[in-house]
């Protein structure tokens, strides 16, 4: 019998590991980010901020490189563990690197340590929220159960909207 739910565990483990390997990788990074980038306000440790051309260059801007290049081989080379392990690796590093200077998107200005600069946080935390649920199998678009993910799309977005109301 295909298509069974026997059938699937292998690539839902599969999927399940690279989420999990993202997820790992988006923790250490942003973690590790938030410690260097306290070092260097603080002035201690070897580390700087970076400057190109007398322009502070934000760690963002690495995060985005990571995301566009982990994301274009993904989908152009579709590779095999252990390539697809590393490219997980590096997105989940891009996204921590990016989402750590949110507050920045935001505000437009450089709020990274002002009350403003919280939301970088909470964009990051809401990052690892998604990841958790996605590493224990719950995903509104992939319903195995029969139902229409059709459906379970107009109720998110839905919801989305009565949220941001």
């Amino acid at each position: 019998m295909s298509g069974t739910l026997i059938d699937l565990l292998p690539e839902l483990t599969r999927r399940r590991a690279l989420v999990g390997w993202m997820l790992a990788s988006f923790l250490v990074t942003f973690l590790a980010t938030r410690a260097i980038t306290r070092a260097i306000r603080t002035g201690r440790g070897p580390f700087r901020n970076a400057k190109l051309g007398g322009v502070h260059v934000h760690h963002q801007v690495y995060g985005i490189f990571l995301l566009l290049g982990a994301g274009t081989a993904e989908f152009t080379y579709r590779p095999a563990t252990p390539w697809s392990d590393l490219l997980a690796v590096l997105f989940g590093m891009g996204a921590a690197l990016t989402l750590d200077e949110f507050a920045l998107w935001l505000h437009l200005e450089d709020v990274y340590w002002e009350r403003e600069g919280r939301s970088s946080v909470d964009a990051a935390l809401v990052a690892m929220i998604v990841g958790v649920l996605l590493l224990v199998g719950v995903n509104p678009f992939g319903d195995d159960s029969g139902g229409s993910a059709s459906v379970t799309a107009v109720a998110v977005v839905g919801n989305l909207v009565f949220a941001l109301v």
